[in-house]
């Protein structure tokens, strides 16, 4: 039986499989969805400084402007690779100023 570190690492839904998949298809698969993600999003005039997140992974559907509206963000994924991967990819929006908290 393999360890659920191994089976986040490798299996279909998260791990090295699912990111290499995100990257390769972000811009063309998966665009028509990151768009509409986008709008609705950004049509959400939420009043709060804090965003919580269940299963980001490493926000392949986020816009790095929509997580820049606040200041405090709490992540939650259970997947090893999403904490790093997901600060890479939206170091913009994560300065000083703001607090990534993850789980």
């Amino acid at each position: 039986m393999r360890s659920c570190t191994a089976m986040s690492l490798t299996g279909p839904a998260g791990g090295l499989v699912y990111h290499t998949r995100a990257l390769r298809y972000a811009d063309s698969l998966w665009a028509p969805f990151r768009v509409a993600v986008a709008r609705w999003l950004d049509r959400w005039g939420t009043p709060t400084t804090t965003l919580i997140l269940i299963g980001p992974s490493a926000g392949y559907c986020l816009d790095t402007s929509f997580l820049a509206r606040f200041t405090r963000i709490v992540a939650v994924d259970p997947d090893p690779l999403a904490p790093r991967l997901f600060r890479k990819r939206h170091s913009a929006a994560l300065t000083a100023e703001r607090q990534l908290i993850w789980s």
